[in-house]
């Protein structure tokens, strides 16, 4: 009950008492601590009262001097709270102290669990699951590795991170969220400021972590004066009334001067941020990720008639599976088959209309793309938004043809030459009359598909990445961080 009600906090405080003013928000927040000690004593730290001030003996804090309440005096006609009236002076006689032993406890919690006490770069992320946020940290953990560095990497939320096991070994993994789930969010900031400024790793790289975003908002003065730091921005996402929202809308423009590069996979992404703010484009990068360089040695045959068609995703408001539910009503003789699993917010229902279709077939997700490739030949993509999707760059190595929405970096590797693109990526229809056209011209398809997989080879290789990698450092000299092994 107490973790339930922990969770349900720090998702007020984040986006509804961090929007108030602070005399206002520190009632509330003491209000609610009150509560959590009535009603949870167990995980209650009391702190001493800060309505009664703690007065000190006379060795610690001395009578005010007469000469410095006469140059208060002197200086009363300009700011009158420095009058010396006795009341007034009698502030000066004590001073407020809140004591709160639980973040020092954590802290050294923490210091005991951390195998080393210096890393060449810190990745900073929330947790490690199937996104491809979690792939493209995983890719960087892996090249750092390779290169002999000293890597930790911090996990700040209590989910259980699910691929784990796909960190190399050599890689240091601090849980913190789950050590620090029992304190409150800006309990958790300044423990994690203090771990950072402590270790002074040369580099810091925050990858979609709440947590880490506000370490930077909030301390990047202290942060960047130890370590370079570097953010990874993919896509924005999209709220319910259309507008653009995420860190690179909400963090990225407070951030800035502490920041030394913002690396992103796509160039799309980079000019609408540009765009948006007025950013210098020295500051950006663009790291393109590998991709399983076995699918490169797939066959390549469009020659058959298969009306099987393959569709990617997670069933939520940016892959819009409702979408496909329409499409596969105006194709009823072409076969869709849907790997995907619900992952955000209640979709049992569109769920049940997929499985209610009669020419769309569900599956469990898959591991590895690898396995369930050559069995199709079209791919439909119709997110709403996106960065540059994993799957779409596997899809194009392993040779099949690309239908897909125009949205985000998505035109760095498909446009009309190297696949289908819906522009007006809303419209049932448009997708249809593309499957039509490549189910009718399996020539123009092998087209396509060679196109897309020649920009697989340049762009997209493990050792792409690499050259990708080193001449960002190269051009971010950080300590013995450019030695190779």
């Amino acid at each position: 009950m107490y973790r339930i009600a922990l969770y349900v906090y720090k998702r007020l405080y984040v986006y509804i008492l961090m929007r108030i003013p602070l005399a206002e928000r520190r009632r509330v927040i003491n209000f609610l601590n009150r509560v959590r000690g009535k009603l949870f004593p167990k995980y209650y730290s009391p702190s001493v009262n800060v309505t009664e001030p703690i007065t000190l003996n006379q060795k610690w804090n001395p009578p005010m001097p007469d000469w410095l309440q006469s140059e208060m005096g002197e200086l009363s006609h300009l700011e009158f709270h420095l009058n010396t009236e006795e009341a007034n002076l009698a502030k000066f006689e004590h001073f407020v102290v809140g004591i709160k032993a639980a973040s020092g406890k954590k802290y050294r919690e923490l210091l005991s669990v951390i195998p080393k006490t210096r890393y060449d770069y810190v990745l900073i992320a929330p947790w490690i699951k199937l996104g491809g946020a979690d792939l493209a940290i995983l890719h960087h953990l892996s090249y750092l590795s390779r290169h002999g560095k000293d890597v930790l990497l911090v996990l700040t939320e209590p989910e259980l991170s699910t691929r784990l096991d796909r960190v190399p070994g050599e890689v240091d993994i601090l849980e913190f969220g789950r050590h620090v789930n029992d304190l409150m969010f800006d309990e958790q900031r300044h423990l994690l400021d203090r771990l950072l400024i402590e270790f002074a790793p040369d580099v810091i790289h925050v990858v979609n972590s709440r947590l880490g975003w506000y370490s930077l908002k909030v301390s990047g003065t202290a942060i960047s004066s130890v370590s370079d730091v570097y953010v990874s921005l993919y896509c924005d996402d999209i709220d319910s009334a259309g507008c653009p929202v995420g860190y690179g809308r909400e963090f990225l423009v407070p951030s800035f001067p502490y920041i030394k590069r913002v690396i992103t996979d796509n160039s799309v992404y980079v000019e609408t941020l540009r765009k948006a703010f007025g950013l210098p484009k020295e500051k950006f990068a663009v790291v393109r990720l590998p991709t399983d360089e076995k699918l490169l040695e797939l066959e390549v045959d469009h020659s058959d008639k298969s009306q099987d068609i393959l569709w990617c995703g997670r069933l939520d408001a940016q892959k819009r599976p409702e979408l496909l539910v329409q499409i596969s009503r105006l194709l009823p003789n072409v076969n869709f088959h849907v790997y995907g699993q619900v992952v955000t917010g209640n979709n049992n229902d569109i769920a049940r209309e997929l499985i209610e279709r009669p020419n769309i077939k569900l599956h469990e997700p898959f591991d590895r793309f690898i396995d369930v490739a050559r069995e199709y030949r079209v791919i439909l993509n119709t997110s709403a938004w996106d960065g540059l999707p994993n799957i779409l760059v596997e899809a194009a190595a392993a040779g099949l043809l690309i239908i897909t929405s125009d949205v985000g970096g998505i035109s760095d590797l498909v446009t009309q030459t190297t696949g289908y693109v819906v522009v007006n990526h809303s419209e049932p229809g448009e997708y249809v009359k593309c499957i039509e056209a490549c189910l009718e011209d399996p020539a123009k398809s092998l087209e396509k598909v060679v196109g897309a997989r020649e920009q697989i080879k340049k762009h997209h290789t493990r050792l792409a990445f690499d050259r990708s990698m080193t001449e960002l450092l190269e051009a971010d000299p950080v300590g013995h961080l450019l030695e190779t092994v």
